[in-house]
């Protein structure tokens, strides 16, 4: 009886640990590095404490110059950010600024 309490209370303190690990909303990238990480990456792990920089957002990691990590993989933007405002939306017949193409690059046919 006593070792099922134990191994339960076990589980739950795990589960309770991955579940603030994977809420949490902060980025690690190293001051030698041009890359950011989630914390648990491996590459993030091998940072040195003295060369440690924590992001609270992704877009935070950006603006500073730093790229997503390419085995953790962290979004270049932030779910709030993702979501658009009815302002933005684009309605029949909006303006939309395209790049120039040159007719070089347009390919081989007519």
């Amino acid at each position: 009886m006593r070792k099922k309490y134990f191994v339960a209370l076990g589980a739950l303190l795990i589960l309770l640990a991955f579940l603030v690990s994977a809420t949490s909303v902060e980025f690690w990238a190293s001051k030698k590095s041009n890359k950011y990480h989630y914390p648990n990456c491996r590459w993030a792990q091998k940072i040195k404490p003295t060369n440690l920089i924590k992001f609270s957002s992704p877009e935070e990691a950006v603006k500073a110059g730093y790229i997503p990590c390419k085995v953790c993989r962290p979004p270049l933007a932030s779910k709030s950010e993702l979501k658009l405002d009815s302002d933005t939306l684009l309605t029949k017949g909006d303006q939309v600024d395209r790049p120039m193409v040159a007719a070089t690059d347009v390919g081989p046919w007519p």
